[in-house]
């Protein structure tokens, strides 16, 4: 029954066997998040609570596996642009971790997010000009001892979005839904949901 969905609570590294080993996880309790039913118009459809992470955002998935292996190959100082949610993420991962991390995010950024970013304990850097100019600046200021840790180009990143595919179907008792919609932005939801349904569609032939 749908309204049972909601209760299978557990953590993203129940699919560790799928995903990159680290002889250390990053975590901050990465739950299951719940799928929760809602009529929309004509159709009945199923919600991904992502807002049930640790920093209330899918992103925490991509940030755990990221800073997981940054952690592993022992990177102390990193950097990101972000306009709110990946450097709040990221931001969390890396306090945790004991790595340095400084944010570059377009002036336009939610003031909110901004906070949150410098609670975690990181360093923001404001950027004026449009969204892409951050990444720019980045860029440009990068020392050879930083490293990029992107959540649109770093794959690391995209390997942890690969756990909510599994998780639906696994709510679903192992059964694919008949479509998903998802927002795209930069793409790396997408690309995750399309890899992890991959994985289990090799791994049932």
């Amino acid at each position: 029954p749908l309204d049972s969905i909601a209760d299978r609570n557990a953590d993203m590294w129940r699919y560790a066997e799928a995903l990159p080993a680290f002889e250390e996880v990053v975590s901050l309790g990465e739950v299951v998040t719940p799928l929760v039913p809602m009529r929309l118009g004509s159709h009945d459809v199923l919600l991904k609570c992502e807002s049930s992470m640790a920093t209330g955002s899918y992103k925490d998935r991509g940030a755990a596996l990221l800073i997981s292996y940054l952690k592993s190959i022992g990177v102390t100082d990193a950097a990101e642009d972000s306009s709110g949610n990946a450097g709040a993420s990221l931001a969390a991962y890396a306090a945790r971790a004991g790595i340095r991390l400084r944010v570059y995010c377009p002036e336009s950024a939610s003031a909110g997010k901004l906070a949150q970013i410098q609670l975690y304990g990181a360093e923001v850097v404001r950027v004026a000009g449009p969204r892409p100019r951050a990444t720019e600046v980045l860029l440009d200021d990068l020392g050879d001892e930083v490293i990029y840790a992107s959540h649109s180009w770093h794959p690391m990143f995209v390997e942890g979005l690969r756990t909510m595919a599994y998780e639906i179907v696994e709510q679903l008792d192992w059964s694919a839904p008949d479509r998903v919609v998802c927002p795209v932005g930069g793409g790396s939801i997408l690309l995750g949901l399309f890899l992890g349904f991959g994985d289990l569609v090799k791994g049932s032939t």
